[in-house]
């Protein structure tokens, strides 16, 4: 399963506050799942038998017991009942959606897309949460440092290109460097320091186009 949503959780258990970092992944569940990496960090022991959990946070110790089954019986009929819950919301939130099509209504929310009518419950649901993605206009600079980052390394003893520039008319030509000056204006490129850079911004294609 790919993780894309991290959050950190603040969470309490009798006496003992804790916050952690967690992946989130869809679940039928409504619960916190304290894995090895939280039983890493505080040092959990695990007694098999009474199935009972043991660490020291700040000089004080804590035991978490396991639940009656009683205390299960209730969980899993208060899980229930809010799986049920948004089941309901969201055949109702299904429905209505299906109305405003019919309806030929259209929405919009600051300009970035006019109608979702003609777009599945899913697609559209998909496009609201990540709106942001798509600003009408680019921001200035570069995106900040992600958690994990990539890089094309060069393949060794591969013969750089040199082939000739495209031939471009003025108007062209004109129209790349204003388009190359918005991009450094606004810091989203820079102008390349490597030796092996061609000072061109379109050349043939193997396929010759």
């Amino acid at each position: 399963m790919r993780v894309n949503k991290q959050a950190i959780i603040k969470f309490s258990i009798g006496k003992y506050q804790d916050e952690i970092f967690c992946d989130v992944v869809p679940m039928q569940a409504c619960h916190l799942l304290l894995g090895r990496p939280w039983q890493f960090d505080v040092d959990a022991q695990h007694s098999k038998r009474t199935n009972k959990y043991s660490f020291v946070v700040k000089g004080e110790k804590y035991i978490l017991n396991p639940l009656t089954p009683y205390q299960v019986s209730e969980d899993y009929r208060v899980t229930r009942e809010l799986r049920e819950k948004y089941q309901r919301e969201e055949k109702e939130k299904s429905e209505s959606e299906t109305l405003l099509a019919i309806s030929g209504e259209e929405t919009s929310q600051d300009g970035f897309k006019k109608s979702i009518s003609t777009l599945p419950s899913s697609i559209s649901s998909l496009l609201q949460e990540y709106e942001t993605l798509f600003p009408e206009e680019m921001p200035d600079g570069l995106p900040p440092l992600r958690g994990i980052e990539h890089q094309i390394d060069f393949v060794l003893d591969t013969q750089i290109p040199n082939k000739p520039a495209y031939r471009s008319n003025p108007e062209e030509i004109k129209e790349s460097q204003r388009q190359v000056d918005g991009l450094l204006k606004k810091g989203l490129v820079k102008e390349s320091l490597s030796p092996c850079a061609v000072l061109v911004i379109l050349v043939p294609k193997k396929d010759g186009t």
